[in-house]
């Protein structure tokens, strides 16, 4: 179990946790108030582990939870022998967003961006993330920030581009600005 985050009215505590099956995390829920924990998404792909970053955030009215999946790696055929191909199929790591009330969860992320470190506008509207187009380690190095709609099918707009990575975004209370970390 992991990366524990109150709601935001305090009376749901939202966690990782391997617990149906070893090694494929999912987001739980556990009412303040006592009982047992259920389990709230139900995804093919895992969810992201923390480095260094919050891989999972309630929305500000706490009707939804956004986090980092990565999805399923192609599947090798059966005589493809025990070698493995570095790079060669990527698996990216998208933002998703679960509905508390029906668990109804949806790939937010535009297709083709790899998504490391997100946070959501004040609003709800939006969200600010640090992207590439491509998951590999060394493409965190060329990342980028931008912005996409929190509704699946918006397309993202750059915010901020350069030759040295960014990370930890993080909005104004008045949703005008995203401050972020730069080498």
């Amino acid at each position: 179990d992991e990366c524990p985050r109150w709601s935001p009215d305090g009376t749901t505590l939202a966690f990782l946790s391997d617990r149906e099956r070893d090694g494929r995390r999912q987001v739980h829920l556990l009412p303040v108030e006592g009982g047992e924990a259920v389990q709230l998404t139900h995804i093919k792909g895992n969810i992201a582990a923390a480095l260094g970053h919050s891989p999972m955030e309630w929305s500000h009215d706490g009707r939804s939870i956004a986090f980092l999946a990565t999805d399923l790696p192609a599947a090798r055929s059966a005589d493809a022998g025990d070698e493995i191909e570095f790079e060669k199929h990527p698996v990216f790591t998208r933002l998703q967003v679960v509905d508390i009330e029906t668990g109804v969860t949806e790939a937010i992320s535009p297709e083709g961006l790899h998504v490391w470190e997100f946070c959501w506008s004040p609003d709800g509207n939006e969200f600010a993330a640090v992207v590439s187009d491509m998951p590999y380690e060394t493409s965190w190095y060329r990342c980028r920030l931008e912005a996409f709609s929190s509704s699946k099918g918006g397309s993202a707009r750059n915010l901020h581009r350069s030759v040295r990575p960014v990370g930890k975004p993080a909005w104004s209370p008045d949703g005008t600005s995203v401050a972020f970390l730069s080498s």
